[in-house]
């Protein structure tokens, strides 16, 4: 069976419009690498061209609704992308647009050129890099001169964009809003405590954690990284109403008469504890859902409920069923 993976996508946002650049290949087509081994081949491949975000939309709007539901594969997953993940894909990869300027800072240099196939051969006009608005708008122009000129002679040429030669996916930083208000720092499940002779403190407990008055002052006044835990910088508004939120746990009453409750999720499970108060809490929401596989997961004799904690940590009498 033959499909495409996709390994990469990068938006790029012109004065023209936008332009949509994907780094895809088929499963089945490999190529050979310096060290002697082989990988799947892939290229970057531009799947629309300066268009606006509707048109962009219903570009992609035209691959869904048919018979099948399997688009493409993202690397490193194992399922196929459906309409829904199509449409969910587009709209993510517009919302974190960048400039050419953005690119060339992170030294991704554009490559545009008009390819045309002729005489049993493929050949490249207008072969330019890119790393200005000015230069694009200039190669963009040059390409339709050019492609209307081999229209005259019958040739049928296309425009396409890439990232220099390179075939991987890009590491650009992510596009984050800086969020007003207090602010904290946190690394995985563990927020900043501040820093101490030996090095630096973080802990769980959000009561301890150290508040800065700004996102510039969380940046300065902590560390890129905490053990291999990258920072982030959170609201703390936000963090407390998420907390307060969190205020279910999912409860098992076994056929002796033994009440648990979930403590973490393993490979093949659960774990559980016999007190409510150090059970993994949740969102109503998110309980619901684990719910559902708990149950899947856990024998048939097996009572499973969502219950509601008090603020001590203790056990109300009302159940989610």
């Amino acid at each position: 069976m033959s499909y495409v993976i996709v390994y990469d996508r990068q938006v790029v946002k012109t004065p023209l419009g936008y332009s949509f650049l994907v780094l895809h290949g088929d499963n089945n087509v490999w190529e050979p690498l310096a060290n002697g081994r082989e990988r799947r081949a892939r290229s970057w491949n531009c799947w629309a061209l300066n268009q606006s975000e509707d048109e962009i939309r219903a570009y992609f709007q035209k691959w869904c609704e048919g018979e099948f539901q399997e688009h493409f594969r993202v690397s490193g997953r194992a399922e196929f992308v459906d309409d829904a993940g199509l449409m969910r894909w587009v709209e993510n990869g517009l919302k974190a647009a960048r400039t050419i300027e953005e690119f060339a800072k992170e030294h991704h240099c554009m490559r545009g050129y008009l390819w045309y196939y002729t005489d049993q051969r493929f050949y490249r006009r207008e072969e330019r890099h890119i790393s200005t608005d000015d230069e694009y708008i200039a190669w963009v122009e040059a390409a339709r001169e050019a492609k209307t000129e081999l229209a005259k002679q019958g040739i049928d040429a296309t425009e396409n964009l890439c990232f220099g030669y390179d075939t991987e996916p890009l590491r650009m930083p992510r596009k984050v809003k800086p969020v007003p208000g207090d602010v904290v720092v946190r690394y995985g499940k563990s927020y900043y405590v501040g820093s101490t002779p030996s090095g630096h403190e973080a802990c769980s407990d959000l009561k301890s954690a150290k508040i800065f008055a700004s996102w510039e002052e969380a940046e300065v006044g902590s560390p890129l990284f905490f053990g291999r835990k990258k920072r982030t910088i959170s609201s703390l508004a936000n963090i407390k109403k998420a907390e307060e939120e969190k205020r279910y746990v999912i409860q098992f009453e076994w056929p002796y008469g033994r009440t648990e409750y979930v403590s973490k999720r393993v490979r093949n499970g659960w774990r559980t504890v016999s007190s409510a108060r150090y059970a993994m809490r949740y969102d109503l929401r998110t309980a619901k859902r684990n719910l559902e596989k708990t149950a899947a997961l856990s024998d048939k004799t097996i009572v499973t409920a969502i219950v509601e904690l008090d603020g001590q940590g203790k056990v109300k009498e009302a159940h989610y069923e």
